[in-house]
């Protein structure tokens, strides 16, 4: 790894569900090691910022997402060999990306949350991120540290904000404390 690369004060890393030897390690572009960390080799093209979210599906582990704290988004179908970087974001923020999951039974599926007020805090895409749908109304406007879907029903999802855990039981439909 290039120390001399920035990188966040905690780093962002992602194991991969289909191989624990597997990881990646965001900077200001993704790295990968495939023997637990003892070689490194860069795995994505660079990001105007640093890294601050790294997700790898397990409905299929050669789907890796990444997103910076300026908001940018790519997506890697091939496990990181060639990346989207031109997805559609004229619905999403351009602000700090706090954090990707994907879906652990449709591929094209995942949510992404952001860390800022005055803006839709909460998306999800069922396309690979060709579009967004805003999982945000009646919503404080507070930022999201993180989201999570249960292990058995993926229309219940919780997220951590800065006021406490929110969850919704109809796929972010409505929400409650």
């Amino acid at each position: 790894i290039d120390f001399s690369e920035g990188a966040l004060w905690v780093a962002p890393m992602a194991i991969s569900p289909g191989d624990e030897f597997t990881l990646f390690h965001g900077r200001r572009r993704l790295w990968r090691t495939f023997d637990g960390g003892d070689f490194w080799i860069e795995s994505s093209p660079f990001f105007v910022n640093t890294v601050s979210a790294i997700a790898i599906s397990a409905a299929d582990p050669a789907v890796i997402w990444a997103g910076s704290s300026s908001g940018e988004l790519m997506v890697s179908e091939d496990d990181g060999f060639v990346w989207n970087t031109d997805l559609p974001r004229t619905e999403l923020s351009n602000n700090f990306i706090t954090d990707i999951h994907c879906s652990r039974e449709d591929r094209a599926t995942a949510w992404i949350s952001y860390g800022t007020f005055g803006t839709v805090n909460l998306w999800k895409t069922t396309d690979m991120g060709q579009s967004w749908t805003p999982l945000w109304e009646q919503m404080p406007d507070v930022p999201v540290n993180a989201v999570e879907t249960h292990p058995d029903d993926e229309n219940i999802i919780f997220i951590a904000t800065d006021i406490g855990v929110f969850a919704s039981f109809n796929g972010g439909k409505d929400w409650m404390p």
